[in-house]
């Protein structure tokens, strides 16, 4: 069970991470509200970076 558990945690980190810096480097705000953006969004990227790459593009 924890096997399962380091690999979950792993596979969110590194999803975390990746959400970051996308967002990061696509936002067009100033550097305190980039990080804020990329900060949230990075920690609940299973559900919203979905929608946030959908503002991006549209």
């Amino acid at each position: 069970m924890s096997s399962h558990w380091d690999t979950i945690r792993s596979i969110y980190f590194i999803g975390m991470a990746v959400t970051a810096l996308i967002i990061f480097f696509f936002s067009r705000d100033s550097i305190k509200m980039r990080l804020l953006a990329a900060l949230l969004i990075g920690t609940t990227w299973p559900l919203s970076f979905p929608v946030a790459l959908i503002f991006l593009f549209f």
